[in-house]
């Protein structure tokens, strides 16, 4: 088939691929350069026209400037795996700005995968998504690096589709704010997974008993954290995530107060919203 001469498209012709100046020339030298970086200062560099050209990959294919098939893909799965290692390699480094560049990597590479042909299968690209969720959760929650990329998975999957992969994250995400390292980056995550676990409840259950749902799974591991006698992780739930969650359910004011109300009478120990 015939394709466009503007160093975007890559073709068949006879059975032969046709290369291209962005996937098969520039994008595996710069993923090079990525891998073998000779210092920090030239790794932020790489990465940031990493990042340029993803941006320029993505631009290509919602312009229809690429045309994949089921034969082809212009991002192959070995191209995609390196890719990820590189973010994997950098979620760490010391020097912000390159964890920033990581990080519009990742995303930018989720939705060039979410453009692809064979993501119209839904179940297809959910697993893939769900197999990079896997890494991520396996990194443990002291790592800091891990929080805005598992944002940018649970507006994809759906907080559901998290807590069930991991039962513990919610007690996990709470306690890992004794680490003052993290809490900025945790803070971010948790807004996002509150508020779609929120609206994934509403939709199941409605307002009412949404809200239900959600204060049973969200309350809980805060206001254990909160009553922890470790006075820095108190500390650290007060001024960061007991303000996120008061802005996504402001009256769950009223659900904490019963938890932490003295003398319930008899058949008061559960909550009731």
């Amino acid at each position: 088939s015939k394709g466009s001469s503007n160093g975007y498209e890559s073709h068949t012709s006879g059975g032969n691929c046709v290369k291209t100046i962005l996937y098969d020339g520039i994008l595996p030298e710069l993923c090079n350069y990525c891998e073998n970086p000779t210092d920090s200062h030239f790794n932020f560099h790489v990465l940031t026209v990493l990042q340029m050209c993803l941006q320029q990959i993505k631009t290509s294919m919602l312009a229809s400037l690429t045309i994949t098939s089921k034969d082809y893909d212009p991002i192959p799965v070995e191209m995609g795996t390196r890719i990820l290692r590189i973010v994997w390699n950098n979620l760490e480094d010391p020097l912000s700005q390159t964890v920033k560049q990581v990080h519009l990597i990742f995303d930018l590479f989720l939705d060039i995968r979410s453009t692809l042909h064979w993501s119209e299968g839904s179940e297809r690209i959910r697993s893939f998504f769900q197999s990079i969720a896997s890494d991520l959760l396996r990194l443990g929650p002291r790592c800091k690096g891990r929080y805005v990329p598992l944002g940018s998975l649970t507006k994809r999957l759906g907080a559901k589709t998290m807590l069930d992969m991991s039962p513990g994250l919610l007690f996990q995400t709470a306690h890992a704010y004794i680490d003052d390292d993290v809490c900025c980056a945790l803070t971010s995550f948790l807004k996002i997974l509150l508020e779609d676990l929120r609206n994934e409840c509403w939709r199941s259950d409605g307002i009412e008993g949404g809200y239900a749902l959600y204060r049973g799974q969200c309350l809980p591991p805060i206001l254990s954290g909160l009553a922890s006698g470790v006075s820095k992780l108190r500390s650290n739930l007060n001024t960061y995530a007991l303000p996120i969650l008061l802005e996504v359910d402001e009256d769950s004011i009223f659900a904490m107060l019963a938890f932490i109300s003295v003398g319930p009478s008899k058949g008061e120990s559960q909550l009731s919203y």
